[in-house]
């Protein structure tokens, strides 16, 4: 059976073909989305008024859709794996888009109607292969159209003895507990915790809509960790780490980060997952963790080194930092969105996504690329290769995980390279964000993920001045709720941190984000005129103004010296804004904004704002002691990355030109001691 032609050529076809020939059927049967996974009987045999059905000779097929050519099937099956119907009611098993059998032929049966499928009492999955089902008789025959069964029940289960959610849900927590409190009967302390991100995670899935179905098959997948035998390819104690992580991610996907990698991508995948069918990504780190591969819901395994690397092998993770079972699903998560690209050349590539390990301090952040069809292996790059063209990969690859296919999970600017698949719902205008927020929160599609420009506020600030991983270019973070307003806001989950999250009690407007997604040339252009409608209404707007200043050096729109001496005009203005909220929140932007400077340049806007009498003497000589830092910094950054003598050197040698003086008015030991700091660490 073959299912030859490409998914946008099927959607159109009618099932014309004449009777008795090969295949037909199936070659004209359009399967467009997952819930077209159905059985497909094809007219081979030319016996008409079949009473009965082998179900030996039965194969379920599945919408493929990451063909890795374009003559290859798109129907594939059947999946192997022998969980799939694990811990679901007859009702989820008839409603399931996952339908499989194990060791099922492929049949082809005589033209026939939809059959009124009843399994007989005497089914017996141990002789599946000999087991009859009696069908409808055939009131006269018909042109040769698919079968398709569509109510199915998995061979052996009765309905009558399936126990209730509730049910279910009290035995695989209890299960779980027991064995929590054997793991850890020696540290009462984590025991706590766990039992109470057990009860966290439970008050979540019933704000979130989880079913208790979800919550039993978390708990079992986390469970798997802490049954499981033996020391490979992880130790005891690494699996029982495994099993914290899950269950407090689960209580808390924003906990979830990206540490110092760059994975945000695949980390939004993480904690929308999380949020909304937690146990598909347990599994995904109970699978890689006990086996050291995965197969996703289309069939494609991927092998990954399970073991901790980085900061993910401290025990307890900081904010902002990636844990092991962050690591494990990111790292799986990127190789199966690389084995789609693998699967879309020809011949198909072998490049696999791996993480290694590194030297601290090296700025490395261990990721590699490596093409494995090359003789030797070479590494082509250091990153996913997630880009706003690609970005419907991010939807593919939570649809290879959950088997849920669902589009517009993704918000992008639409523009010349916006990726047009249906997994981005592309937006042009504010209006536009608003309406694809409020229609995704009354459908329940909650989080969202969004692509932004980390240079414009508010992740500008958020990052440091672009001292976060992957700041100061592309980034993706998830909305996870939406108010419509008016003024319209959203939360936001950032993969930097929980520190840098926009809860609800520090909100982000729409406003806001949508410069953001514009990116900072557009939102130069928006700044621009907001700047001039501030100071027309006679209110200039001081932060705006330095935002759009650093959008303008940014973008090559002004030149370092031309920015200088924006900041220092700024800074006079803002010397003679009276106290109160509006001053307090110029004086924080310009922090940041200085952080756009070179060391010279940084120094003579110091002492420009010394002058106009901003800082006193003491703030004078701590911003001081912080630019310092950040020379020795940059100093040993370059030297590192061999671009001393490029970069570093020159803007070290300028930042001490211009600190000798600065330090006027300074005592002979004050400045000794900042020489010695200066040579101390060279």
């Amino acid at each position: 059976m073959t299912f030859a032609r490409q998914l946008h050529d099927l959607q159109e076809k009618k099932t014309d073909q004449p009777a008795a020939q090969s295949d037909g059927a199936l070659a004209i049967q359009a399967i467009t989305k997952p819930e077209d996974n159905r059985i497909f009987l094809v007219d081979k045999s030319s016996s008409v008024g079949a009473k009965s059905l082998d179900l030996g000779k039965v194969d379920i097929y599945k919408l493929d859709i990451y063909p890795a050519r374009p003559s290859d099937d798109n129907a594939i099956g059947p999946d192997r794996r022998s969980t799939l119907f694990d811990e679901k009611t007859a009702k989820e098993v008839r409603a399931s888009s996952e339908l499989r059998f194990d060791n099922f032929d492929k049949l082809s049966l005589t033209s026939a109607e939809k059959l009124d499928f009843k399994p007989s009492n005497s089914l017996d999955t141990k002789n599946l292969n000999e087991t009859k089902i009696e069908l409808a008789k055939p009131e006269k025959e018909k042109t040769d159209k698919p079968v398709i069964v569509e109510s199915l029940v998995k061979p052996g289960d009765k309905i009558a003895e399936a126990k209730p959610d509730t049910e279910k849900l009290k035995e695989a927590k209890e299960q779980l507990i027991k064995h929590a409190e054997e793991k850890f009967k020696d540290d009462p302390a984590k025991l706590k915790q766990f039992k109470e991100n057990m009860r966290l995670f439970e008050e979540r899935a019933g704000r979130d809509n989880l079913s208790p179905t979800e919550i039993a098959k978390t708990y079992k997948q986390i469970d798997r960790l802490l049954e499981a035998k033996g020391d490979k390819p992880l130790r005891a104690e690494q699996r029982k780490d495994l099993a914290e992580q899950i269950m407090r991610q689960a209580a808390d996907p924003t906990t979830i980060d990206q540490g110092r990698h760059k994975t945000c991508n695949m980390a939004t995948v993480e904690s929308r997952m999380y949020t909304r069918n937690p146990s598909d990504a347990a599994r995904l780190v109970a699978d890689v963790a006990l086996t050291g591969q995965y197969v996703s819901s289309y069939g494609s395994k991927v092998r990954v080194n399970p073991g901790a690397h980085d900061e993910s092998r401290n025990r307890n993770t900081l904010d902002g930092q990636r844990s092991h079972a962050s690591e494990i699903f990111q790292v799986t998560a990127v190789n199966l969105h690389i084995d789609q690209e693998n699967r879309r050349t020809n011949p198909p590539g072998q490049l696999r996504y791996e993480q290694h390990p590194t030297v601290p301090g090296s700025g490395d952040t261990g990721e590699r690329i490596i093409d494995y069809g090359s003789k030797p292996p070479k590494v082509l790059d250091t990153h996913p290769r997630i880009y706003t063209s690609n970005l419907g990969n991010l939807r593919d690859v939570y649809s290879s995980i959950t088997g849920k296919y669902e589009s517009g999970i993704a918000i992008a600017h639409d523009s010349a390279v916006t990726d047009k698949s249906d997994g981005v719902k592309r937006i042009s205008s504010e209006k536009e964000l608003n309406a694809a927020l409020a229609e995704a929160k009354k459908n329940g599609k909650m989080p969202l993920i969004v692509a932004i420009d980390t240079s414009v506020e508010p992740f500008w600030t958020d990052s440091g001045a672009g001292r976060a991983g992957g700041s100061g270019g592309g980034h993706v973070v998830t909305i996870t709720d939406y108010s419509p307003g008016p003024p319209a806001k959203v939360t936001i989950d950032n993969q930097w941190g929980k520190g840098l999250d926009h809860d609800a009690s520090k909100p982000v407007s729409v406003h806001e984000l949508y410069q953001a997604v514009r990116g900072k040339t557009d939102a130069i252009t928006q700044l621009e005129k907001d700047v001039k409608a501030a100071k027309d209404a006679g209110h200039p707007d001081r932060v705006k103004e330095l935002d759009l200043a650093r959008l303008r050096l940014l973008d090559g729109k002004i030149s370092k010296e031309d920015f200088e001496k924006e900041v220092i005009r700024i800074s006079k203005e803002i010397a003679k804004m009276p106290d109160g909220k509006d001053f307090i929140a110029a004086t924080k932007k310009l922090q940041t904004t200085m952080n756009s400077l070179e060391p010279g340049a940084f120094f003579r806007v110091l002492r420009e704002q010394h002058k106009a009498g901003m800082l006193n003497n003491d703030s004078y000589k701590e911003a001081i002691n912080y630019q310092i830092d950040t020379m020795i910094a940059i100093r040993a950054i370059t030297k590192r990355n061999g671009q001393w003598n490029e970069i570093g050197k020159p803007q070290f040698e300028q930042g001490v030109a211009e600190l000798m003086e600065s330090l006027k008015g300074f005592t002979p030991e004050e400045i000794k001691a900042i020489r010695d700091r200066l040579k101390a660490r060279k």
